[in-house]
């Protein structure tokens, strides 16, 4: 269940719509729009062109203001109208369209459908329902429009809201939950940036993925780029002409990420390189071909992209990608034999007698326990056929599929959402000291009781790491 403080960062624009506006055509002349006011008893009316495109607003201060004594009724009503008008897409996060209401002194904002189509109207009182004083400042912050310093900006707001909210006694997994789903909005705004400069429209339709802790929901501070796209299928005597616009485009995109905080990634998996850009087709083929072919360097790779979700362009796209994945998977006990065995070197940082091994008295809490426990229920969850991609997701996913007894299902989901909430912590406080945000963690840092929960998340991680190994190789070591 989210938290009431992370919440309002999920919802879209059409989750909040109000009851639709009044319109009229924006040919109207004022006696008819005034009409229109008076029999619906509205506060505001909106004018709309021939394919019901909002293009103006008369409210009661215009009339007031621009009209009363001012102009004979049959004045146009596009001459008295507020215009250009500003409105907001159905589908934008509910978070920024309260941003932009006040950033524009707005109490009213029409909503557009993708075609740009009236859809209907967000009040701010309405919006401001889900969010407390403290958190609408968050979102002034959080919401930043403008380039690259800007998003630079929604980046180290990022930092203060998750110290906040761990601080309000938030769950840490619903913090990086929350903090991914604004880095994918950044993705999203990045890409329609990018889309915006670059000339003509785009030849194929696309999406944009992003992939690892990205597709999860598992964002913890500053993270690096894992992305991908997937391509409406073409004919291939398209392809120079189609890929090499993409190629451009993940050129344009990978690059302006860089410079607004998402660091490159260094093992190449990005929509820049050929292997993680692809049409619907070859995604499908692509996942055929590691799956015959069954090398450790395939299974790296797939395990990589089990994880994406859609986050710009067209989402559609993934889905046949994302069936084609589960149902594939489900039925491939020798590739996922496979993925056990590359997983094997994946051990937590829980040594002999309950011990918790260090290096210089520190532990990589992702490299020493999140992705052994993300390893483990990524492959049971493969293998039963389950689509989503949370690690918390899989586990209740698996305790509803018989996989997992309540106790597993409780214990495993204790044991992750404390690792994280150790990491998270341990990031937020090298950032307030000005030290390298990394994934490293001081074990003489942690109080007793936070190292007891570790030492007791390290054992159930290492228990689910067993029998993950065990079930798919016949092995525990």
């Amino acid at each position: 269940m989210a938290n009431s403080q992370t919440e309002i960062f999920r919802r879209r624009v059409a989750d909040c719509l109000g009851t639709p506006p009044p319109t009229a055509p924006v040919s109207a002349t004022v006696s008819e729009a005034v009409d229109c006011l008076r029999e619906t008893r509205a506060s505001g009316l909106v004018l709309t062109d021939a394919d019901n495109r909002p293009v103006g607003l008369l409210t009661e201060a215009d009339i007031t203001r621009r009209v009363a004594y001012s102009v004979p009724p049959e004045t146009p009503v596009s001459e008295v109208m507020t215009s250009p008008l500003v409105t907001i897409a159905a589908g934008e996060h509910l978070y920024r369209a309260i941003a932009r209401m006040r950033r524009n002194t707005l109490r009213h904002l029409p909503v557009v459908a993708v075609d740009g189509a009236l859809a209907g109207m967000l009040h701010l009182d309405d919006a401001l329902a889900f969010a407390s004083d403290e958190l609408v400042t968050r979102i002034d912050r959080l919401a930043g429009d403008g380039g690259e310093a800007a998003y630079r900006g929604v980046k180290r707001a990022q930092v203060e809201l998750a110290g906040g909210l761990l601080a309000d006694n938030v769950p840490a997994t619903e913090i990086l939950s929350l903090i991914t789903y604004v880095n994918n909005d950044i993705y999203r705004r990045v890409a329609r940036d990018v889309l915006t400069e670059m000339d003509g429209a785009p030849p194929a339709s696309f999406a944009l993925i992003v992939m690892g802790s990205g597709g999860r929901g598992e964002n913890f501070l500053y993270p690096d780029q894992d992305n991908g796209l997937i391509i409406g299928d073409y004919p291939d005597a398209d392809h120079g002409r189609i890929d090499g616009w993409f190629t451009d485009f993940a050129d344009r995109l990978t690059l302006r990420m860089d410079a607004v905080g998402f660091p490159l990634c260094t093992g190449y998996v990005m929509a820049t390189n050929p292997l993680w850009r692809k049409t619907q087709a070859q995604w499908r083929h692509q996942l055929d071909i590691w799956i015959a072919r069954r090398s450790m360097a395939a299974v790296l790779l797939a395990d990589i992209f089990f994880d994406f979700i859609p986050v710009a362009g067209d989402d559609a796209l993934a889905v046949p990608v994302r069936d084609h994945v589960t149902r594939t998977m489900a039925d491939a006990p020798l590739f996922l034999n496979g993925m056990a065995r590359s997983h094997e070197n994946m051990r937590s940082a829980l040594g002999l007698f309950g011990r918790i091994r260090t290096d210089n008295g520190e532990i990589d809490l992702k490299r020493r326990a999140i992705q052994p426990a993300v390893a483990a229920v990524r492959l049971l969850a493969l293998t039963a056929g389950i689509s989503v991609t949370g690690t918390l997701d899989r586990v209740t996913a698996l305790g509803d599929a018989g996989m997992f007894d309540a106790d597993d299902t409780d214990e495993i989901g204790t044991a992750f959402r404390d690792v994280c909430d150790i990491l998270l912590r341990a990031q937020i406080s090298a950032f307030d000291a000005g030290r390298d945000v990394n994934n490293r963690v001081a074990l003489a840092s942690l109080t007793p009781s936070r190292k007891q929960a570790l030492r007791s998340a390290l054992r159930i991680i290492e228990k689910l790491a067993a029998r993950a190994r065990s079930e798919f190789t016949g092995t525990t070591l």
